[in-house]
């Protein structure tokens, strides 16, 4: 036999005896991409009470990446607090301050800002299956005043 005739066999029976496939079964594998289960957009100048954001279907992990900021400036000094609540394995949890501006800020600052301003925009909590995932907008009983916006993205990750 020719010997690279022979080297060919030897390389296709090598790859052949060591290359293995395997099928997942995509119903027990974890979520490949987070799945978006609400978003909201809401451009106010009064308070908005305690409002149900969504109500959990399963028992998980869910991302909340929020954004809040003033469109048209206000007076008092006083901050726009957007508020998370919800229930998880040991009971109800919040509410809880995601972020804060206040109703003076302008561009280019006129945005709730991560670390820097001690709030953060992203919140990761485990929501029971069936309760409510609820936020609200206050003012701290301060008198607020301008249009803000707050928008929110709510990605179920587990």
């Amino acid at each position: 036999m020719h010997p690279i005739l022979r080297l060919m066999i030897l390389v296709v029976g090598t790859v052949a005896l060591t290359t293995t496939s395997h099928s997942v079964d995509p119903a027990s594998s974890p979520l490949q991409t987070p799945a978006i289960v609400k978003q909201l957009f809401r451009s106010e100048t009064v308070a908005i009470p305690t409002t149900t954001l969504f109500t959990a279907k399963s028992t998980g992990l869910y991302r909340i990446s929020a954004y809040l900021a003033m469109t048209t400036t206000g007076t008092s000094g006083c901050p726009w607090n957007f508020e998370m609540s919800w229930t998880d394995d040991a009971g109800a949890e919040g509410p809880l301050q995601l972020l804060q501006v206040s109703d003076k800020w302008k561009p280019p600052f006129d945005y709730s800002f991560g670390p820097t301003a001690g709030y953060q925009q992203t919140l990761i909590l485990r929501a029971v299956a069936g309760t409510a995932v609820t936020y609200d907008v206050n003012d701290s009983d301060c008198n607020a005043a301008g249009t803000y916006q707050i928008s929110a993205t709510v990605e179920r990750i587990q």
